[in-house]
């Protein structure tokens, strides 16, 4: 295995490793670099206590089926586009997990050089697939063959053609039969995976080849659970406060809540009755509990389970607990102080 796919590799190690919450997960991939990926890093998974099961599929179809139905956990072998469209197209339901690598599109020939030599006339092969026809299409208007109707949609098919100067004609075909009919036509645009596969070197056999800031990353999909996983933007908000603000601004966090926490047990501590302590107790307890976890789960030292940050973490659910939770606390507070001016105790 070369460097650049080693360090993929790792990349995905601490992928899997961040999302993981179980201790055994099934993953559907395609054979090449996908499976391999994942088989690169099964020791490593294996190391944190996770046992990695790798099935492989040949078909673009299959490993969301799989993973819809069940019966494996997640997918690693497509971008979001497509998964987007497959969602649209098949109803289901599944969500990307995180972003991994990028596979650059590439178009090959075995009768050309370079595309200026494409003849009137022409056949080329695309993927039959909504997302990944349309890559292709977009690959091909940006070396100026075509011109589409809409220049950025990544759905187009060769019906939104509106510029053909060569007449090219148009083959959609099964994206992992394009290798195969190479010899076939003039041109094929064909996904790396499929074209590592047949033995072809993206880098030195295609004619053109999508740049870096391709978007088409490839990610790690998964069923939904309750329509809900765990965002990178708020449930890891602290790792973006540490990273924006450093230690000191880690440390004046964490007092912070340290301060909460604190003058909440002591109004559990000095609550009148019975019912207060216990209520004030365990709210407490609980905010506690969500810091810690959240807190963990940030530094990889627990699995990534969507619990919030308290008090930083965005969204209705979360900050309406945690007020009526004050809230609870407060009113013991507020209890306690009436007891007081009432002549019934000492306020502290």
């Amino acid at each position: 295995m070369n460097l650049k796919k080693t360090f993929v590799a790792l990349a995905a190690a601490a992928t899997f490793s961040g999302a993981v919450a179980a201790e055994e997960l099934s993953v559907a991939a395609t054979p090449v670099p996908h499976a391999e990926i994942l088989e690169f890093v099964k020791p490593k998974l294996a190391e944190q206590g996770v046992e990695l099961d790798v099935k492989v599929f040949t078909d673009y179809i299959q490993p969301n089926i799989q993973v819809d139905q069940k019966r494996m956990d997640a997918n690693f072998f497509q971008h979001k586009p497509y998964l987007e469209s497959f969602n649209e197209g098949r109803g289901t339901n599944l969500v990307p997990v995180t972003g991994v690598h990028v596979e650059p599109f590439g178009a090959y020939s075995t009768r050309i050089d370079s595309l200026d030599e494409l003849e009137e006339g022409a056949v080329v092969a695309i993927p039959n697939d909504p997302t990944n026809g349309g890559r292709a299409l977009l690959l091909l208007q940006k070396h100026g063959l075509i011109k589409l109707e809409d220049p950025s949609k990544i759905t187009s098919t060769a019906s939104d053609i509106v510029e053909n100067p060569k007449n090219l004609e148009f083959k959609e075909l099964e994206a992992a039969t394009l290798p195969r009919i190479l010899n076939q036509v003039d041109l094929a645009l064909i996904n790396t995976n499929y074209a590592l596969e047949a033995g072809l070197n993206p880098t030195e056999d295609a004619l053109v080849i999508e740049g870096s800031d391709s978007p088409y990353v490839n990610i790690l999909g998964s069923q939904s659970q309750l329509n809900f996983l765990p965002e990178k933007h708020t449930d890891f908000i602290f790792a973006t406060l540490a990273e924006e603000f450093g230690f000191l601004g880690c440390a004046s966090v964490l007092a912070l809540y340290a301060a909460v926490i604190f003058m909440a047990l002591r109004t559990a501590a000095l609550a009148h009755s019975h019912f207060g302590r216990l209520a004030a107790s365990g709210v407490t307890a609980t905010f506690t509990l969500y810091v810690l976890i959240n807190g963990a789960m940030v530094m990889g030292l627990a699995p990534v389970v969507g619990v919030p940050m308290p008090l930083l973490s965005y969204g209705g659910t979360v900050m309406m607990t945690v007020m009526i939770g004050f809230g609870l606390v407060q009113s013991v507070r507020v209890h306690r102080y009436t007891e007081v001016t009432s002549g019934k105790g000492a306020f502290v």
